[in-house]
């Protein structure tokens, strides 16, 4: 009994002589580091390439007015086929020339004396989109089209036929313009800039054609009086924008 009281006081001091032991080896343990101060920055960057256009999209076509609808229809056949026929005869091709509109509408003469309408025929008008790629020829296609009873017009527009290529030169701009907002933000805020973490493309072949009206859904009785305004027309082509949008998220440390 007196050896096994003997013992247990033996470990019971060693254990206290252990844990004394330890407790200076934690007290002396340092504080963790603070971690660094991290942020993140997102911001929008635009890059923006001019090109001359390579071709365009011409709007133009026939209307007519007849006593009854058939007559009317039969009348703006007549005359759009031969239009066509000028236009192929210009090197057009079939995918080259497609309808983008056609209507017909009954016709009313209103009378202001007795504020009544009575029925006068009918209109019918067929309007067609042509692509034209050698853009120095719309002059003479838009004569050849008038000269063949084209008495109606819409716009020009000029674009360009290999739009990824510019994109893809804007799109380079635009990441560069958001590295260059993100570096002068750098300066101010006085912070390291590390490398993108998130980068989202907002845009896609972003292209603005250049539009030339040629009279805005301007009719012309004839298509002589139209001939008259657009004998041997000289377009000015300008410039087509092709515009590309990013969001760029950076990482930074104070």
């Amino acid at each position: 009994m007196k050896l096994a009281k003997k013992i247990m006081a033996l470990v019971i001091a060693g254990v206290v002589s252990l844990g004394s032991m330890a407790a200076p080896a934690n007290a002396a343990e340092p504080d963790a580091a603070p971690a660094a101060d991290k942020g993140r920055i997102t911001l929008n960057g635009i890059g923006v390439v001019k090109a001359d256009p390579d071709m365009a999209t011409i709007s133009i076509g026939v209307e007519v007015t007849g006593e009854d609808a058939a007559a009317a229809q039969q009348a703006n056949a007549e005359i759009m086929d031969k239009v066509m026929a000028a236009l192929k005869e210009k090197g057009l091709a079939d995918r080259d020339i497609q309808t983008q509109n056609y209507y017909m509408d009954k016709q009313y003469d209103y009378d202001y004396a007795t504020g009544e309408s009575t029925e006068n025929g009918y209109m019918v008008s067929h309007i067609l989109d042509v692509t034209v790629t050698e853009i120095e020829k719309i002059g003479e296609i838009l004569d050849a089209a008038v000269a063949a009873g084209a008495n109606q017009t819409r716009s020009v527009n000029f674009t360009i036929a290999n739009q990824e290529e510019y994109y893809m030169e804007a799109l380079v701009l635009a990441l560069e313009n958001a590295a260059k907002k993100v570096d002068a933000l750098a300066k101010v805020l006085k912070v390291e800039i590390g490398a993108p973490s998130e980068v989202y493309e907002l845009s896609y072949q972003n292209v603005y054609p250049v539009y030339r009206d040629a009279g805005p859904y301007m009719n012309y009785s004839t298509a002589e009086n139209m001939a008259m305004d657009y004998a041997g027309a000289a377009m000015a082509t300008g410039k087509v924008e092709i515009s590309a949008n990013v969001t760029v998220t950076y990482e930074y440390v104070k």
